[in-house]
This record gives C-alpha cells, sequence and structure tokens, in this order.
C-alpha cells in the first residue's frame, strides 16, 4: 500500500467569471472516481460591510456634545447611530476613539492627572464653590477645567 500524505486543496476562479472550481489532490484509490474537481461553487462577490464616514464636520459636534455629557464610548456610538443615516453612513468605536484622539478628547487615564496636578484647580473651585461635595467637584473640573479625574 503507498503512503499517503496530507490532502491539499486548490481553489481556482477567475475575476471575469462567476465560477470557482474547487480541486482537490487526494492519492487515488481505485474506488475513487477519476475526476479532480468535486464541485463547482456559484460565487457572488460580497459588497464591502464597511460604510464611509460622515463628514467629520457634521459628526464633530455631536461627538464632543456626547463626551461633554461624559458618555462611555458605546453610548456614544449608540447615540451617533440614532443621529446618523446609518443607510448611507457607519461608526464604530474604534473610528470613534481615532476621531476623539484627533479632537484632543481625553478621559480620565489619559490625562494621567495626580493629587498634585490638581491641587490648584481644586482650591480655586473650592473658592468659589464651597459647599460643592466630591462629585460636584469632579464634575466642575470636567466642565470648567477641562480636567477629567476619577473619584
Amino acid at each position: 500500500m503507498p503512503a499517503l500524505t496530507p490532502p491539499s486543496c486548490t481553489l481556482a476562479f477567475s475575476l471575469d467569471s462567476d465560477v470557482i472550481s474547487l480541486g482537490s489532490n487526494y492519492p487515488r484509490t481505485s474506488q475513487q472516481p477519476n475526476n479532480s474537481f468535486i464541485r463547482l461553487l456559484r460565487f457572488t462577490p460580497m459588497p464591502n460591510q464597511n460604510k464611509p464616514l460622515l463628514p467629520l464636520e457634521e459628526i464633530m459636534p455631536h461627538i464632543l456634545r456626547f463626551w461633554k455629557a461624559r458618555l462611555t464610548d458605546k453610548a456614544i456610538v449608540e447615540e451617533l447611530r440614532k443621529v446618523i443615516d446609518t443607510d448611507r453612513y457607519g461608526i464604530g468605536i474604534m473610528k470613534l476613539k481615532e476621531i476623539q484622539s484627533d479632537m484632543g478628547l481625553q478621559r480620565a487615564r489619559q490625562q494621567g492627572h495626580s493629587v498634585e496636578t490638581i491641587h490648584d484647580a481644586m482650591l480655586d473651585l473650592r473658592q468659589i464653590y464651597p459647599n460643592s461635595g466630591s462629585r460636584e467637584m469632579i464634575s466642575l473640573l470636567f466642565h470648567e477645567r477641562g480636567m477629567a479625574v476619577s473619584r
């Protein structure tokens, strides 16, 4: 009996044709047919699943509004999909993060603040808002000084 080698498949198609041929080079035995082509498949090219992005001039005000509302990236994408025409345009989390980076919008960990870096801003805001609590102070730092800090 001859030594068997692992089978491999060959996929042959033409860009001018809509037929794909799938072939195989299994070792032939007397029980197998002599035809090397197993089957013919009808091939319909699929369109690209990625839709173009809405022009940045139209989408940036919405991104900024949702970012200032302190929504998560996932929530921002969901809200943007309600605003834009999803039949023609698309947006995803990775593209949103790229746009936010280009706009200079950074969250708390990206800004990398420490107690020392926010100390002066805290003192100034404490004089203006003496009765504000910690959560309100975090909100004031974000909206009045552009500093995103964690609790």
